[in-house]
């Protein structure tokens, strides 16, 4: 059985990133007193994390972004890589829960289209609507820090530099 770890309204759900624009390597953390847990996740996976909680705070706020819930704790140790990101919303309860699977590996001897697929672990983090709310507004802060857009092409211009597609 694999391992799965649950918080339920822990004192900070938020995101990160270690790292310069182009090469920051993105991790989502849960703290709930002494426990925390660490996951690495890509940088698409928390943008859409961050939108859709953003959406949901909206549709069941208002509520007020509790902003004592941003910034990693060190020393950032990951306990899996991202897979799979389910989320749930819970109007009446005023929650939303999060469900982080690990990101499947096989061997060279398991079969991917076998239904016996490797066990992985995950993550359930159940959050008020003012910490997914935070989340939102963190997600999209740490996004937009990232390397500046081309403007002819739209990919990602590195600080020395970059050689666009529709450069004549």
């Amino acid at each position: 059985m694999a391992e799965a770890w649950t918080f339920d309204r822990p004192d900070r759900f938020t995101c990160g990133s270690v790292g310069v624009p182009g090469q920051r390597t993105f991790y989502l953390q849960v703290r709930d007193r002494d426990r925390v847990l660490t996951v690495k996740a890509e940088k698409e996976q928390v943008r859409a994390l961050g939108q859709y909680l953003g959406q949901v705070s909206q549709q069941l706020g208002p509520v007020e972004p509790d902003r004592d819930v941003v910034g990693l704790v060190e020393p950032v140790e990951e306990a899996f890589i991202v897979g799979d990101v389910g989320v749930a919303a819970d109007a009446e309860a005023g929650t939303v829960v999060i469900v982080l699977e690990e990101l499947p590996v096989w061997s060279d001897d398991d079969d991917p289209d076998d239904d016996d697929a490797p066990d992985g672990r995950a993550v359930t983090v159940t959050v008020p609507l003012d910490q997914a709310a935070a989340f939102a507004e963190v997600a999209e802060d740490l996004v937009r820090a990232g390397r500046p857009n081309c403007r002819l092409c739209g990919a990602p211009v590195d600080p020395g530099g970059h050689a666009c597609p529709r450069w004549n």
